[in-house]
């Protein structure tokens, strides 16, 4: 399946949304995460006095920016933030 953006609307689209779908792949977890930070941007990004690699884990405005991200990936939203968490490692 090729899915065609017409280049005049193609940057409301995180590349990564265009290319799973057109390739029919599943994204990784890096790849949600960049969804997700793009999703935040795109709605807090001007209004908050932090960027997103400052927002803890537990910070509510980060998981639903990861809930959205995976909405959008049409990825199941259960245990959304447990996989970006075991993908993250203890260290951070």
């Amino acid at each position: 399946m090729v899915i065609m953006i017409l280049p005049e609307i193609r940057h409301i689209f995180h590349e990564v949304l265009i290319d799973c779908m057109s390739n029919n792949r599943a994204p990784t977890p890096d790849e949600v995460e960049a969804v997700a930070e793009r999703i935040w941007r795109d709605i807090n990004g001007a209004r908050s006095p932090r960027g997103w690699d400052e927002l803890p884990l537990a910070a509510p405005e980060r998981r639903q920016a990861f809930l959205a991200s995976r909405v959008a990936l049409g990825l199941d939203i259960a245990g959304a933030t447990r996989l970006r968490e075991e993908s993250l490692g203890p260290d951070r």
